[in-house]
This record gives structure tokens, sequence and C-alpha cells, in this order.
């Protein structure tokens, strides 16, 4: 396996991932560069090469939600991200997101989830994972991942009826306004 191939071509989305569940880009880029080491270390865990894309993810995801967990164990630390960054972060968000007709408005509000419900959103939508994708993310069933994915669309769902209005623009998209 060529690393430097495979870093090049995996890095971007990678790092958008971890970003979007740690909402930090600077450890987002530290904890994208472990994805890669650890890669690099169980390269033999790797049954099939053809598997390589969602073995990253479940990596840098492991790797997210091991983040998270320790941050939460610590107790609450309000983390706060210089302007560049939370520029850096909304710019490269939107441009994702765009693809999908998503809005900011429903892009903030899937930050609302529990990270298991919006790291599998993140995962399809964002990084445009298939569900076989996402089970072997997950290490999962398919039929599992389908489940996990159609719940936390519901649970966006709610957050959205409850935090949201929707009109539709003048391109005929569905958009959302945040309510006061």
């Amino acid at each position: 396996m060529d690393f430097r191939q495979l870093f090049d071509q995996h890095q971007a989305g990678l790092r958008a991932f971890i970003a979007s569940m740690v909402r930090d880009w600077p450890l987002a880029d530290d904890l994208c560069q472990e994805t890669f080491l650890r890669a690099l270390e169980h390269e033999a865990d790797l049954d099939d090469p053809a598997k390589v894309r969602p073995w990253l993810y479940r990596i840098a995801r492991n790797l997210s939600l091991d983040h998270l967990r320790r941050r939460e164990t610590l107790g609450p630390r309000r983390e706060e991200l210089s302007p560049d960054l939370q520029d850096g972060l909304a710019s490269l968000t939107q441009a994702l997101l765009e693809r999908r007709e998503m809005s900011a408005c429903v892009r903030s509000k899937v930050e609302l989830l529990p990270p298991e419900q919006a790291s599998i959103i993140h995962l399809h939508d964002l990084a445009g994972l298939s569900h076989a994708e996402i089970a072997l993310v997950l290490q999962i069933s398919e039929g599992a991942a389908k489940v996990r994915l159609h719940r936390a669309r519901q649970a966006l769902k709610e957050v959205l009826k409850r935090e949201c209005s929707f009109e539709r623009d003048e391109r005929d998209v569905l958009v959302c306004t945040p309510r006061p």
C-alpha cells in the first residue's frame, strides 16, 4: 500500500470528518495524523485493500470518540476557536454541505446531536460513505447502519422541528432559519 498516495487521497475528507466530530481544526489535524500513523502501524490488519476507505474512517472515528470521552471524563471544558479557525471550519463545511443542499441552519443543528448520531450523518452526508462502508466503519451489519442512520435523521428531524422554521428560497430549495 502506498501511504503517500493514501494520505493524498483521503486526508482532506478524514480531516473534515474528524473536525465535524471534535469541532476543533488543530485537534482534527493531530487526530488525522494519528489516524494515518495507526493505519501504517496496523497495515497488516487490513484484510481487503478495497476496503481501505471505511477502515481509515473507522480508525478516525474511534480516535475522535476516544478524545471526546477523555475530554468528558476530565470535566466540561469549553474550547473556543479563534475567528480564523471558525471561518476556516465554516467555509470548508459550507462548501461540502452545499453539495448536498443542506443549509447552514441544518448544519448547525446536526452539531446538537449526540456524537454517535452526528458522526453517522457526517459519514453518510458529508463524507459520502455508502451504507456498506458505514457498516465497515462501525463494525456492524449494513442493516444496522441503515437503522442507525435512520434514527439519527429522525433525531435531527425532531431538533429541526423544535429549533427551525422552513421555507423555500428563490431556487425552490427548502431552507431553514433558526427560531428566536
